[in-house]
């Protein structure tokens, strides 16, 4: 090789060096960020009141481990209660979800019928549609059933495939299943609903973390569904138990004061079951994202 030849490979990976490492200088000052409000709140859940609404301290002056224990000890606050009540919630909207959506979603990649792309396409322009559109009508035809303070009306609508980018997914995923395997299935007397159940439902498994990531962290962090429906404190989601400790020096008067140091206590306790679910699926999380990408 040439001196010129070495001198151009050399400049070519100099700033190949030079791009890597600013893509990364940019990506870990981006993570601080984003991980600031999360410092903020951590280290607010071990400051005394006084010092949570004082002026902010990077570090407060003595760890207060206490304040976990004393949100635990709040009366009322039944957080086991509040978190069963919320993965009820979950568990049936990702089922209804996860059935009704991945049915339509098979039907619409295995059979031919006429205009099934627009059709589809007007399925995806709903995602243009904000979902507060519906909130009155619904409200109304919840109150004729009789279904105020249940559960019904926060997980009802999953079982009609109303989820359209659920929907999306698995039709994309589908898409990129061989049609071999549907041939060879047919051959050996497989029908339509064994080759759903024993082919598609099981290589679909990063779509159904992803879904299952979605709507646990969904409706972990849901408020205006249940600020609408459920009124029995017994029932409460843990969004909604947040309002107890946020009032809980509420004597009446305009000028009470937040225990923000409790609230931020409690939040790190609700957290933390996002924050594991999330690092124990993120493998499948990230490529079932990567196949809305996959052209069929």
């Amino acid at each position: 090789m040439s001196t010129q030849g070495i001198r151009m490979a050399v400049s070519s990976r100099g700033r190949r060096e030079t791009g890597r490492t600013t893509a990364y200088v940019a990506l870990v000052l981006m993570s601080i960020v984003v991980l600031l409000p999360f410092y903020y709140l951590v280290i607010t859940s071990f400051k005394s009141f006084e010092e949570a609404i004082a002026e902010f301290k990077w570090l407060p002056a003595t760890f207060r481990f206490s304040n976990y224990a004393e949100v635990l000890a709040i009366p009322g606050f039944d957080f086991p209660r509040y978190f069963l009540n919320t993965m009820y919630i979950f568990l049936m909207k990702y089922i209804g979800t996860m059935v009704t959506c991945s049915l339509v979603a098979y039907g619409f990649v295995r059979y031919h019928f006429r205009y099934k792309e627009l059709i589809f396409a007007i399925f995806m322009s709903v995602l243009m549609l904000p979902g507060e559109l519906l909130t009155i009508p619904l409200y109304e035809a919840f109150i004729n059933l009789g279904w105020m303070d249940t559960y019904r009306p926060l997980f009802i609508g999953t079982y009609f495939a109303t989820d359209i980018f659920t929907l999306f997914l698995f039709r994309q995923f589908f898409k990129s299943v061989p049609g071999s395997l549907f041939e060879a299935a047919r051959i050996d007397g497989a029908g339509e609903l064994r080759m759903y159940a024993r082919i598609m439902l099981p290589l679909s498994r990063p779509v159904l973390v992803t879904v299952f990531l979605l709507y646990f962290t969904g409706t972990y962090n849901d408020i205006y569904g249940p600020a609408l429906y459920i009124i029995s404190e017994e029932k409460y989601v843990l969004a909604q138990c947040i309002g107890l400790i946020e009032n809980l020096y509420n004597t009446g008067s305009q000028d009470f004061l937040t225990p923000f140091h409790l609230v931020a206590a409690a939040t790190v306790f609700m957290i933390l079951p996002v924050i594991a679910v999330f690092f124990a699926g993120q493998k499948y999380f990230i490529e079932g994202v990567s196949t809305a990408g996959i052209k069929g």
